[in-house]
């Protein structure tokens, strides 16, 4: 099992399963068909032009990021809202910020029919030179390697440490 730890009581198995199962069914409306998990591995930085992540709220608290290259969020962007965004256009972090709250809202379901409850706040749009892939603060996380007709995309999950400063076993 990757390097993922326990989540309010949540396993890394049902979180890292409720998310890969979650990715074919948000983005096959944009894909035309259902993109996969395929491997694990971060990208290269050069390669992440936007991100959108939502912090899910909990002890300990965990996000999901969704990382694209330039090429890729102008695919998916323009599948999604069915005309061409910019990508110099504010409406490109905004398309973004609703294609990870889509997935977010696939995964809650998961999680959900499991009987997992969590609570997510609102998407957190980055862009440019800047993206930090491995932000400071968290104990654990994990990058799932999707690829699409619209290009490569990845997701991130990521577990910050409890309040008391330590990963839950």
């Amino acid at each position: 099992m990757p390097n993922l730890k326990n989540v309010n009581g949540l396993t890394p198995r049902e979180l890292l399963t409720s998310v890969i199962e979650a990715i074919p069914t948000a983005f096959k409306p944009m894909c035309g068909e259902e993109p996969l998990a395929s491997s694990l591995g971060a990208p290269e930085h050069s390669s992440v032009w936007i991100t959108a992540g939502i912090p899910f709220k909990g002890e300990p608290p965990w996000d999901l990021t969704l990382l694209l290259p330039e090429k890729t969020a102008t695919g998916l962007t323009q599948a999604f809202v069915g005309f061409e965004t910019p990508s110099d256009s504010p409406d490109m972090n905004d398309a973004v910020g609703e294609l990870v709250n889509v997935l977010a809202g696939h995964v809650i379901e998961r999680l959900e029919s499991i009987g997992r409850k969590t609570a997510m706040t609102l998407p957190q749009v980055a862009r440019g030179q800047d993206i930090d892939l491995h932000p400071a603060g968290f104990a654990s996380q994990i990058f799932l390697n999707c690829p699409s007709p619209q290009g490569q995309f990845w997701i991130r999950i990521s577990v910050k440490p409890d309040s008391s400063g330590s990963t839950p076993a």
